[in-house]
This record gives structure tokens, sequence and C-alpha cells, in this order.
């Protein structure tokens, strides 16, 4: 790894303001600060891990995770949210994080790494196959409620 980056878990953080605006990139949906606060003391409490990269001072990338056990895993680390910052894509860093988080993982006995991306996401798609990771099947979803307006 860079011997510049350094990894601090986040979600005890005080002030998750660089937090927000790093996952806002990833999630544009996400456009209120204090509940997505709140959103995060929730995942939390439910086993969400938030990883942060920071060069020096700066935060410029996150990995979001959870440990789990299934039948089909075993145990696990699920990746639910990785992001670099924008202005750092194709540097590495994104390596750099998932290696972090597989150390992690390993450290606590997971067997599997696992993630999902979206379908049109093919530039992370080629990024999760250049870092070992195989297509294994399709991930379906079906909304019980509807958005309102």
């Amino acid at each position: 790894m860079d011997s510049r980056i350094s990894f601090q878990n986040l979600c005890e953080h005080q002030n998750l303001s660089s937090v927000f605006d790093l996952m806002s990139e990833l999630r544009p949906k996400l456009d209120n600060e204090g509940a997505f606060a709140s959103q995060i003391e929730v995942q939390r409490q439910q086993g969400y891990a938030l990883l942060g990269a920071y060069d020096d001072s700066t935060l410029i990338a996150l990995a979001g995770y959870r440990i789990q056990t299934n039948f089909l895993y075993g145990r696990f680390a699920y990746v639910e949210d990785l992001v670099v910052s924008a202005r750092l894509i194709r540097t590495g860093i994104g390596r750099e994080v998932l290696d972090a988080v597989k150390e992690i993982a390993s450290e606590r006995g997971c067997t599997h790494l696992v993630l999902d991306t979206a379908l049109q996401k093919t530039q992370a798609q080629l990024f999760y196959r250049s870092n070992g990771f195989v297509e294994t099947g399709l991930h379906f979803a079906r909304a019980l409620i509807t958005e309102r307006n």
C-alpha cells in the first residue's frame, strides 16, 4: 500500500461532513447531512462499518461493509459502498481500500469478500474483475412501497 494513505474507522467519527460529501459522489440521492448521520447510526447498529482512506488529513475514499454469515459463503465481508474521490479515480486508491477491507475481513475469519454493482457501471465491473472478483450471479430487487414525491 501507498505509505501516504492511512485508514480510519469512521462510523463513530463525530464530524461526518467530509464523509457525507464523498458518499454523495457515490449516492447522489443523499441530500441531507443530518439524515445521513442518522442513517449511518442505524446501519452501524446493524453491523455496518465505514472505513475512510486519508491522504494526510484529507478524506479521499470510503468503504462501507458488514461482516455476515450465510449458507452460500459462510463468514464473509459484504462491501456495500466503495467510493474514491472523483479526482483520484484510476490512481490505485480503490485497490488500496479493497485491500484494507480484505485484510480486516481475513483478520475476522471471513472466507470471501462480496459486493454488488449496477449493470450499467461497466467501469466498476472492470475494476472489480481486475481486483480478482468474478461474477457469480445477478442481484434482484423489488420495491415493497413506492416512493412518495
